[in-house]
């Protein structure tokens, strides 16, 4: 699988996730336990969230923010310049919750 690609809605997963009231908390827990999952998995593994904010690398994960266009809209153009090869990700429903609930069986729910 570390060719595999996995692009995330990161906005849909905190959500399932429970987020609460402190959604920035929410998302910084979000970002250090996919880059684990990704570490751990040798996944490469892009999160998408809506908004402005500072995207960033952390090992084989990368924190992309959606600017004025929706994380669907940047999740979709990921997914279709990506080689056909690695177009292993989806953020369909079933991935998303996986991820949500246990990063570590998501990788079996391609």
């Amino acid at each position: 699988m570390a060719d595999d690609l996995f692009i995330l809605d990161g906005d849909n997963v905190a959500h399932i996730r429970g987020a609460g009231s402190d959604y920035a908390r929410a998302r910084e827990q979000l970002v250090g336990d996919v880059a684990g999952f990704a570490s751990e998995t040798g996944i490469d593994v892009v999160l998408v969230f809506d908004g402005q904010g500072g995207g960033r690398r952390l090992g084989r994960m990368q924190v992309v923010y959606s600017g004025r266009e929706t994380a669907d809209t940047v999740i979709e153009r990921l997914a279709t310049a990506a080689p056909t090869s690695r177009r292993a990700a989806s953020r369909s429903s079933r991935t998303t919750r996986s991820f949500a609930t246990s990063p570590s069986a998501a990788a079996s729910t391609r």
